[in-house]
C-alpha cells in the first residue's frame, strides 16, 4: 500500500494534468504525451519492458547505467483488491519495485521518466528539484515540436535495444532530422514530441549545460499503445528507455 501511495505522490508532483482532465485548447504535443494507454492490456497479453541507460559522471544521487530494465505487470492490491501495475526496475542484476500505479491511470513509465530526469539533472546541476520539475511542467504546458518519430516500428519490430537518437535538431529543421512545428506531422506516422524545458532559463549560467536539456519522447502511429521510446540528453548525460519487444 506505501509503495501505490509514494507512485501515486510521484505522480501528482511531475505532472500537473493528465489526458483526462486536458483541456479543450490543450496542444497536439500534449495529445499525444497524455493519450490514454492501456498499458494493463498491453501487459497481460506479453511482457511490458523498456531498456533503461543511464550515461554521465557519477555523482552524488546519481550513477550511470548500462544494463538496466524497466517492466510493467499487472497486479492485484492486496487491500483493496483493485487491479494495480507495478513498476519494477532491475539494475546490476538487482531488481526492486519501483511503485503501484492505478491500472487506469498516468501513465506510469512517462512519470518514471520525468522524474527521473528531474532527479537527474538536480544531482548533476546541483539545482532544485522542484524548480526543474515546474519547468518541466511548464514546457509541458507550452507544447513542444511535432515531428516523425525515426524508424520507431523497426526498432520495436526488430527487438533493438538501442535508444532511438535523442537529438531532435533545431526546431523547424526538418531536412535532417524529421522535427518539424507542431501541427505538421500526419496521422497514421509514428512520431515524435521534443521539449526543451530548460531552454532561455535565467540561470542557465549555473546549470552546467543542462539549459541544453531536451526531451523526447516517441509513440507508435497509435498513441494509445505503450510509449516506443523516451530520453533526455544534454552535454554530458542522456537518460534513455526503448521498448524492448516481446
Amino acid at each position: 500500500m506505501r509503495k501505490a501511495v509514494m507512485a501515486a505522490a510521484m505522480a501528482a508532483a511531475v505532472l500537473a494534468t493528465g489526458g483526462a482532465s486536458l483541456p479543450d485548447k490543450a496542444s497536439q504535443s500534449d495529445r499525444l504525451i497524455f493519450a490514454d494507454r492501456d498499458l494493463a492490456g498491453a501487459a497481460a497479453k506479453a511482457p511490458l519492458a523498456w531498456r533503461l541507460v543511464r550515461e554521465g559522471k557519477a555523482a552524488a544521487g546519481f550513477a550511470p547505467l548500462a544494463d538496466g530494465l524497466l517492466s510493467v505487470v499487472p497486479v492485484t492490491d492486496p487491500d483493496g483488491g483493485d487491479p494495480m501495475l507495478e513498476m519494477r526496475e532491475t539494475a546490476s542484476g538487482t531488481e526492486r519495485v519501483v511503485g503501484r500505479y492505478p491500472a487506469n491511470g498516468m501513465d506510469p513509465v512517462l512519470v518514471y521518466f520525468l522524474e527521473s530526469a528531474t532527479r537527474n539533472v538536480s544531482a548533476l546541476a546541483g539545482g532544485n528539484p522542484d524548480y526543474i520539475r515546474n519547468r518541466f511542467k511548464d514546457a509541458m504546458r507550452k507544447g513542444g515540436e511535432v515531428g516523425a518519430a525515426p524508424a520507431v516500428g523497426a526498432t520495436e519490430a526488430s527487438g533493438a535495444t538501442g535508444a532511438a537518437p535523442a537529438d531532435g535538431g533545431t526546431k523547424g529543421d526538418s531536412s535532417a532530422t524529421g522535427s518539424a512545428p507542431e501541427g505538421s506531422a500526419t496521422q497514421g506516422s509514428a512520431q515524435r514530441v521534443t521539449l526543451r524545458p530548460l531552454a532561455g532559463d535565467p540561470n542557465a549560467a549555473r546549470m552546467r549545460g543542462f539549459d541544453a536539456l531536451s526531451l523526447t519522447i516517441d509513440l507508435a502511429p497509435d498513441p494509445s499503445l505503450p510509449i516506443a521510446a523516451l530520453a533526455a540528453t544534454a552535454p554530458g548525460y542522456a537518460l534513455r528507455l526503448t521498448r524492448v519487444a516481446p
